[in-house]
């Protein structure tokens, strides 16, 4: 019996030991700078349909995760925080007509959590692809003198994710990707001069931008 449980314990450690020098483990800290650039944007109600597009602004953002080794590529699980700039609103037009708006149009903080894929090579250059989802707190300031959206709404947001990693040294590398971030049915309170009215706001953004990642 004692033989029998020694050999088990042996192979259990062995089976254990083996998992781990499996997995990297590796945790990370990063944050990105760059620039955002909105798709067209849409805000609907049952009488109101505004239609608008912003000028390009910033983007930041910082993240912390954990890699997983999964032999060919490396599997990462991260918690990102990021900002995505409001901006000047161009090609304004409600209900079909054309006209002019003023205001920092449409500014996002989101939380998301990501899921993404390294594909490793030989090379210092480690292409990636993944997506996340999560939730995005939208701030408007968007008017034309006679309606406006001034208000704030959360909703569930989701992006995807392609870019390259470059290898600098064993803990520090630098990274570049583009980003299509889209928020989903935030209500606002759109007022007007026959009074107030909820609507949909839709949300979505690209972004490009360079960052640096730190392993430890």
């Amino acid at each position: 019996m004692l033989k029998r449980a020694s050999s088990l314990a042996l192979s259990i450690s062995l089976i254990t030991g083996g998992a781990a020098q499996a997995e990297d483990n590796s945790w990370y800290a990063s944050g990105q700078f760059g620039v955002r650039a909105v798709e067209r944007e849409e805000i609907r109600a049952p009488s109101v349909d505004i239609d608008f597009e912003l000028h390009n602004g910033l983007y930041a953002s910082g993240a912390i995760g954990k890699i997983f080794d999964a032999g060919g590529v490396n599997f990462r699980l991260e918690a990102e925080a990021a900002w995505r700039e409001g901006g000047d609103i161009r090609d304004f037009n409600i209900n079909g007509v054309d006209g002019a708006a003023i205001g920092d149009g449409i500014s996002a903080v989101s939380f998301m959590a990501n899921g993404i894929i390294d594909i490793k090579n030989r090379s210092r250059f480690t292409p990636y692809f993944g997506g996340g989802i999560g939730v995005a707190k939208l701030s408007a300031d968007i008017s034309d003198g006679a309606n406006m959206v001034m208000d704030k709404a959360t909703s569930l947001s989701a992006q995807g994710i392609v870019g390259v990693d470059i290898g600098l040294s064993e803990n520090f590398s630098v990274f570049t990707d583009l980003r299509y971030f889209k928020s989903f049915n935030a209500t606002m309170t759109l007022q007007g001069t026959s009074g107030t009215a909820d609507v949909d706001v839709d949300y979505d953004a690209y972004t490009f931008g360079v960052g640096l990642k730190y392993k430890f």
